[in-house]
């Protein structure tokens, strides 16, 4: 390689380049160089010579020349002033890029990037650490974001006497340490590696091109480190079970009174009554491995126990499977790793805590993911670029709160089963006696026992798998349409019987198909899944007296006294009368305002379904209400468990029951 002047060449040669030679300017081609070339056997030459008209021109002849002789000449074309600007803003990878644009068959090389590759690179305790020649770095605290790379960054150089250069701590005697720099970054951010390395060239007396390049195989170094760190994090946070404790695990799981274990576990642990209430929420928290997992909203009076409902059924999830928050803010979710929530609960303490990001829980529970368009800094240019990210689910939500119903969010409140706790003066008794239970040496011992009911439930959830459900009996289901929130209504009485299915899995066989050549793995409903599931929808979904006011509730009683005797008079099914408001007005003599607004009130709980017509013309309705007064919650046209009909055998053998339990 030759270079136009002294200082060129030096510069070749400190980055790396040593076949290089230096002219003696545009004209200082000498009979010594002809006679090195010739003494040497020397093949080829690289004319690396300044990049303005009189370089080129110089170049130009002494190619010419060289050629002449049977040399092959190359002029490698810079784009700086000459070889010492150069490498002030390039690294020697460029050069070499260069010689190659000039000479594709080009073999020479500089010895720092044949040095680079022979980097050290080990797993400290709170990072990495990275040798580059004489080049040193350790990284701590590493943080990773779609947008930055925060990293504790010391950077160090050592000329050892003998071995490879070591950290401070390890290095042994005979070993000369020098100054390092401590600092903390964003390696995503081109204007703080720009600056940094402006520091560490002089720290290491290299150019700040080499040291550019150092901070950028760091970041590729610290993207690895994350990613292998996350994975460590995962691998070591799952947790392992004893065989004891998976025996005792399957044991409960295989269970026939397994729905009535679960009560009186959520009993044992604190929880008074709400027997109903505390299945469905276990069969919520369950469904967290479904495609399409329940949710559920609890919602009652300040004090009366929703905190506690909530509290105890995530008490008896595994730790990982619960993401519970005090509050979400707008943009939360979107920025969450990408499979962090996928198959996990999702709770919320109160509905006041979830601010502007229930539109993302929305998404999360209807489509199974949130997507968002961001903008931010390309790592590499510096640049703005856009950005998606997504954030998988299926996820299970889990929310209290105190606001009445018709102040939830009326797209939330769709997507959720809604129940209430008991706030009776008799359930109100009950806990009083409880809470003063828990200070009696009955209490200490229902207090030790807690954690062995908690790790039984845990191990139990960690061996239940995410298992597709097949209900052979849907067909014949029904469910009743009487509004368009059936719609929504149904899927969630379904989605009941999944869950049941699923929690069961362990009872029944694990069948296998084959769907596009990849294998399912799946699970059947039977009829005591929809025995159990309808009463549980009853209540969730079903509808009692108390939740309408007094007069709304008299006018229902009336309504129903007029239909009853009309359609008795008409000889027609009750269902099948229809009348207007103005039936209803002759019927009970109250006023028209009166009966606009109750019958408005009675139409949202579907006690009254309008069949036609229009608010100027005047609307029809049916009654669907049929009487009951004990103040239980109805749900009319559920399909009875009895009345379902076997599908017939599938043609596939029967899987080994043993087989699945032992799975």
């Amino acid at each position: 390689m030759l270079a136009e002047s002294v200082i060129d060449a030096l510069s070749l040669y400190a980055n790396g380049f040593r076949n290089t030679i230096p002219l003696y300017g545009t004209q200082g081609f000498t009979a010594d160089h002809e006679s090195l070339f010739e003494g040497l056997g020397t093949k080829e030459t690289y004319l690396v010579l300044d990049a303005d008209e009189p370089g080129q021109r110089a170049a130009e002849l002494l190619a010419t020349k060289l050629v002449a002789k049977g040399i092959e000449a190359y002029r490698v074309e810079l784009p700086e002033k000459d070889a010492n600007a150069f490498f002030l803003r390039h690294t020697p990878e460029e050069l070499e890029q260069l010689l190659k644009r000039a000479n594709p068959k080009n073999l020479e090389r500089s010895v720092h990037v044949a040095k680079r590759g022979e980097e050290g690179f080990t797993l400290t305790e709170h990072g990495f650490a990275v040798t580059f020649g004489a080049r040193r770095y350790e990284a701590k605290g590493i943080a990773r974001t779609d947008t930055q790379l925060k990293v504790t960054l010391k950077a160090m150089k050592s000329t050892p006497v003998a071995g490879n250069a070591v950290s401070d701590a390890e290095a042994p005697s005979g070993t000369a340490r020098r100054a390092f720099e401590l600092t903390t970054l964003d390696l995503y951010s081109a204007r703080s590696r720009e600056i940094h390395a402006k520091t560490l060239a002089r720290l290491f007396g290299e150019n700040e091109a080499l040291v550019r390049e150092d901070l950028m195989r760091l970041v590729e170094k610290a993207e690895t480190f994350t990613a292998e760190a996350q994975a460590r994090r995962t691998e070591a946070a799952r947790p392992t079970m004893t065989d004891a404790e998976r025996e005792e695990a399957l044991a409960f799981l295989t269970d026939p009174a397994l729905e009535r274990r679960i009560v009186e576990d959520l009993e044992a642990i604190g929880l008074c009554g709400e027997e109903t209430n505390k299945l469905l929420g276990y069969l919520v928290a369950t469904s967290r491995l479904l495609d399409e997992p329940l949710s559920m909203v609890i919602q009652s009076r300040s004090g009366a126990g929703t905190s506690a409902l909530q509290d105890a059924v995530l008490a008896l999830m595994p730790p990982e499977a619960v993401c519970k928050y005090t509050r979400i803010t707008d943009q939360a979710l979107f920025y969450r790793e990408g499979d962090s929530l996928k198959h996990k609960v999702l709770a919320l303490e109160e509905a006041e805590g979830m601010g502007g990001a229930v539109y993302s829980i929305r998404a999360l529970q209807s489509a199974g993911e949130v997507r968002i368009l961001s903008t931010g800094k390309d790592p590499q240019t510096g640049q703005m670029v856009s950005r998606e990210t997504v954030v998988e689910g299926p996820v299970s939500f889990l929310m209290t709160t105190t606001r009445p119903s018709t102040e939830v969010d009326g797209e939330l409140s769709s997507r959720n089963l809604f129940t209430t706790v008991d706030e009776s003066r008799a359930r109100t008794e009950e806990i009083l006696r409880a809470q003063r239970s828990r200070w009696t040496l009955e209490g200490l011992q229902h207090a030790t026992a807690r954690s062995a009911i908690q790790a039984r439930h845990w191990n139990a959830q960690r061996l239940l798998e995410s298992l597709a459900v097949v209900n052979r009996y849907a067909d014949q289901l029904r469910f009743p349409p009487d509004s368009l929130r059936a719609r929504r209504d149904q899927p969630k009485y379904l989605a009941i019987v999944a869950a049941l299915a699923l929690l069961g899995q362990k009872q029944r066989p694990i069948r296998e198909i084959a769907v596009k050549g990849k294998t399912v793995r799946y699970v059947e409903v039977t009829p005591t899944d929809v025995a159990l599931a309808n009463r549980l929808a009853t209540e969730a979904l079903g509808h009692s007296l108390d939740e309408l006011s007094p007069p709304s509730r008299k006018l229902l009683d009336e309504v129903r006294s007029m239909v009853k005797t009309r359609s008795a008079e008409l000889g027609v099914a009750p269902s099948d009368y229809a009348f207007a408001r103005r039936d209803v007005r002759e019927w009970t003599g109250w006023s028209d305002f009166q009966i606009k607004v109750h019958i408005r009130d009675s139409q949202g709980f579907r006690y009254l379904w309008t069949r036609q017509g229009k608010a100027r013309s005047g609307c029809v309705y049916e009654l669907r209400y049929g009487g009951r007064k004990d103040g239980r919650r109805f749900l009319l046209g559920l399909t009875p468990a009895e009345e379902l009909i076997a599908p017939a055998p599938l043609d596939t053998p029967e899987p080994n029951l043993e087989g699945a339990k032992r799975q």
